[in-house]
């Protein structure tokens, strides 16, 4: 299988990230769409990586995303606080049992096991195994399939540090469904941010591209 990955680094903090299905086949209807759309937001919810930008259509997706800088320290608190955006309260019933039993030891598991999310932050790689591998798990089990979903690790490109270049790769993505004649207006078409924005749909995947860009984007599309 073809990868495409890109490391990294402090300078670029904004990606447009993609990825089509295993032999381009349509796997995102309307249940896989908007479990895809819910876990997308747990994981930035979880994650601190922000999604300014996305488009979910037939068998690919893109993502525009801000990737902010880790921050020093993150208390155990707001680590456990995000993990409950990712994980059932059964797994954080059991999480929180472990840490109460580490730290009345002598031993202290709970600092591994913290550490290791805090490692998982901020961390685009990261992000996008776990959208990638929770989805494939989720639309394998429920169409009876085993084995890869995706066609590569994904797609990353770089896009430039200023308002304009980051505008411009957001209307992009967000007018894929009228390109593809799908819809004759962005806001028509469900599986888009541009249509949760305009419905006033806030999940907590939407506000970060209006707090940056100062609700400018739509207009940017020229579209009556």
């Amino acid at each position: 299988m073809r990868r495409s990955v890109i490391q990294v680094g402090t300078r670029h903090r904004h990606f447009h990230v993609v990825n089509w299905s295993v032999g381009r086949m349509k796997i995102f209807g309307e249940k896989e769409s908007a479990y895809f759309l819910d876990l997308l937001g747990g994981l930035e919810a979880f994650s601190g990586i922000q999604v300014l930008s996305y488009c979910v259509m037939s068998n690919h997706f893109h993502l525009l995303l801000h990737v902010p800088p880790r921050p020093g320290n993150i208390p155990d608190d707001e680590v456990l606080r995000r993990m409950r955006y990712v994980c059932s309260g059964r797994v954080m019933a059991g999480i929180e049992k472990e840490l109460k039993a580490g730290s009345e030891g002598a031993v202290h598991p709970e600092e591994d096991l913290l550490d290791r999310q805090r490692r998982r932050m901020f961390d685009l790689s990261e992000f996008m195994k776990d959208l990638q591998v929770r989805f494939s798990r989720f639309y394998n089990e429920n169409h009876e399939r085993r084995g890869t979903l995706w066609e590569n690790r994904y797609r990353i490109i770089l896009v430039d540090e200023d308002r304009e270049a980051v505008s411009q790769v957001a209307s992009w993505i967000e007018l894929n469904p009228v390109r593809a004649g799908l819809a004759d207006h962005p806001g028509n078409y469900r599986w888009s941010s541009f249509h949760k924005r305009s419905t006033r749909w806030k999940r907590g995947l939407l506000n970060n591209f209006d707090d940056v860009f100062e609700q400018a984007q739509p207009h940017r599309l020229n579209i009556p």
